[in-house]
Order: structure tokens, then sequence, then C-alpha cells
């Protein structure tokens, strides 16, 4: 039985990952070729205790529709992996909600009159925000514990990205009733803002998902 031993060795700050984002120390790397086809089993062992780890095989990142769509939810369980709890990681998306509840509140007559659509289009924006700021508070966080790397652009276009779907998803929530009425122009928004999200992992898929529903629901006014 062929045994191959990889020793590891820890650098001195961790690695900053872009997309995630998250921060991890690298440990150990090698590069050859299984000599033949059949089941192959790697352990891990440290002799300075437990602690959480990954392996990484390949070269390629291939992802089906499926998992690229769920990418947000696998996400959290890489938060989850780094030790950070759901109220840490859900902080931001938590406070963007809030302030956007209180301000919808403060208005409250107007709100009475809000139909399901335009409440959709208020959510979809809100989640977008929220994702943007959960973003760029990740990145500040993972930067933290990390070096700097020029994957941190990576991080500020999506959250670019997400925070810009909101800011558009909230003012055609905030238009008056009767833009786009007599045309498709307003739900043709709202399902490309649905779609965007789900292409640059904004809104923790509930945002998508609320964009749909303001492209598919009426947006005539009550009574």
């Amino acid at each position: 039985m062929l045994v191959k031993v990889f020793p590891g060795k820890r650098t001195g700050s961790a690695i900053y990952e872009g997309f995630s984002p998250s921060a991890f120390y690298s440990l150990a790397r090698e590069d050859f070729q299984a000599p033949e086809s059949g089941t192959y089993y790697a352990a891990v062992s440290s002799a300075g205790g437990e602690g959480n780890y990954g392996v990484v095989l390949g070269y390629r990142e291939r992802f089906s529709l499926s998992e690229w769509l769920s990418i947000p939810l696998r996400q959290i369980k890489t938060y989850r992996w780094e030790g950070q709890s759901l109220l840490f990681i859900f902080l931001p998306l938590g406070m963007t909600l809030a302030a956007g509840i209180l301000v919808i509140l403060h208005k409250k007559e107007d709100a009475a009159e809000f139909n399901p659509a335009r409440w959709a289009g208020l959510f979809s924006g809100l989640f977008f925000l929220g994702t943007g700021f959960s973003l760029i508070f990740q990145m500040l966080y993972s930067l933290s514990r990390s070096s700097y790397s020029p994957e941190v652009i990576i991080t500020v276009f999506l959250a670019l990205a997400s925070s810009g779907f909101g800011v558009i998803a909230l003012v055609l929530s905030m238009k008056d009733e009767r833009y786009g009425e007599k045309s498709t122009q307003k739900r043709l928004y709202f399902f490309v803002l649905g779609l965007a999200g789900l292409l640059f992992w904004a809104g923790w898929i509930l945002g998508p998902i609320l964009a749909f529903e303001a492209a598919v629901l009426p947006w005539k006014r009550k009574g």
C-alpha cells in the first residue's frame, strides 16, 4: 500500500479569499497525479490538538446550476466553520432590515396603501442591500485576520453589485404605481433584478425570490 505524507506548516498570516469572503491558512500543497484509478483515503492529524480543516482535491472549479444558486447558503456554512455565530453572520442583514422597517413604519399612512407587489419589491431591495453590507462586514472581519490581497477587488465588486440591485429595487418600489402600469416595464425590471441577484449571489436567495414576486404581482393601487 502506497502512503504519502505531506507535512504542513502554518504561514505567518491567513490567506484572504474574495468570493466568500473569508480567511484561511494554507498548511500544505502538493501537485501530483494519482498512479492509478481507485479509492484513495486522506487522513489529517495535528499534534497541536483538534481544529477545523479543509482538503481541496483537483485544480478545476466547476459548478452545476443548483450548486451555483446555493452558494449563499454555503457561505453561511463557511462562516459557521470559521466559528462565527449566526447572530454575528446575520448582523448586517438584520440591521438593514430593521432600518428599512423603521423607515416604513415612520410613514405608516403611506405604507397602509402598499399592495403586495410593492411590499415584495421593497423587501427584495432590503435583502439586496443587506447582502452588500454583509460582504463588506465579512471582508473587514477577514482582513483583520489576514494580509491584504488583490481579491479584495472581487469582494468590493460583489458588494457594489448587491447594493446597486438594492437601490434599484427600492427606487422602483417607491415610484408612483402608475409608472409602468400600462406596460411590462416595471415587472421586467424586477425580473431582471431577480436573475441578477441569483447570478451575483445577492439577497441571500430570498431577495431574488421577492423580486420575482414583484415581477408577477399586480401593481395597481388598492381599492
